[in-house]
């Protein structure tokens, strides 16, 4: 068991004596975060202890942005290195799409990449909304031109979502080029934005920053409420990742916008500002800024059944999936 490299794949047989027992058992789930301190990626085994690991060959340095795929594929949008990159199960990186300064990296359920790209035309208008093939390989048309990607998300109808650095607006592209429209005005801020991620009942939550360490989340209800989910006073947030089958939203933050160090913060997506858990293992000053974050867990356990006065093998698979 091994949480170095994008999945958390094992394999685990057993010979069970069993007598006289008819029973089922399910196999235990593990929970893993990737996070991005600068320089390099880490996984983060959550459990009863929190182990880390390194991956090896991280190209450059801020990763804006993390998804994993539905085939469990850990992609970065490396802003520094204006590319899409992959990791193998290794944790070795290749190039998946050349794309100018990466923002607001995201995919929908089919595994479409949608990422905002640098037009170098002007600070108001500067990027693109591109969409990528799972692949890598582009669309004919970008999603939107002449806007300014803080944090992009995709809900499950598959409509597109831009947070807006210079509008302040939370702008919808709904699925299939029906249009757009603003979901939400967030323009009282005054602060660029993040990330953004979907819980299961479709609330969506945007992060922003409000100087050298401050900021928040502010939550939006699927019926358009707004208001302050998470109020940061003494760090900076970061990008989000929200895990569906717990109900759980994963923040990284930074301890200062002029110093290295962070860490994860853990949320239930149902109360306001329950911190369940701190991950502080990044805040050492050895660290880089911590950018960004992506969360996987494995398949729900594989139920095993056995009956009376057999002996059976069993071989279990795990593997990370997309929350």
């Amino acid at each position: 068991m091994t949480s170095a490299g994008y999945s958390f794949n094992y394999f685990s047989s057993a010979a069970l004596a069993v007598l006289g027992v008819l029973g089922i058992c399910s196999v235990a789930r593990a929970d893993i975060i990737y996070v991005d301190t600068g320089a390099a990626i880490s996984s983060y085994l959550l459990g009863a202890s929190v182990t880390s690991s390194a991956f090896s060959g991280t190209p450059g340095a801020s990763v804006m942005s993390m998804v994993v795929t539905p085939n469990d594929v850990l992609l970065t949008a490396a802003y520094a290195s204006n590319g899409i990159y992959q990791y193998s199960s290794g944790g070795v990186p290749t190039l998946l799409a050349s794309i100018t300064a990466p923002k607001g990296l995201t995919i929908d359920g089919a595994g479409n990449i949608y990422v905002g790209a640098d037009t170098n035309t002007s600070i108001t208008n500067g990027y693109s909304i591109e969409e990528l093939h799972p692949n890598g390989t582009a669309y004919t048309n970008s999603i939107a031109t002449g806007v300014y990607v803080g944090a992009l998300a995709v809900d499950s109808k598959g409509d597109v979502f831009e947070a807006d650095d210079y509008s302040g607006d939370i702008v919808e592209y709904l699925a299939g080029g029906g249009g757009s429209k603003v979901y939400a005005d967030l323009s009282s801020l005054f602060a660029p934005f993040y990330g953004m991620a979907f819980d299961g009942a479709g609330d969506l939550f945007v992060s922003y920053q409000t100087g050298s360490s401050s900021g928040g989340v502010e939550e939006i209800t699927a019926l358009g409420a707004k208001s302050v989910f998470y109020n940061a006073t003494t760090s900076l947030p970061g990008n989000l990742a929200y895990d569906s089958s717990s109900g759980v939203l994963y923040m990284s933050y930074d301890l200062s916008s002029t110093g290295p160090g962070g860490g994860v913060l853990q949320f239930s997506a149902g109360t306001a500002g329950a911190v369940l858990a701190a991950h502080t293992t990044f805040e050492s000053s050895t660290q880089g800024t911590l950018y960004a974050v992506a969360y996987a867990a494995p398949e729900p356990g594989t139920w095993l059944l056995f009956a009376a006065g057999l002996v059976l093998t069993w071989l279990f698979r795990s593997r990370l999936v997309r929350a």
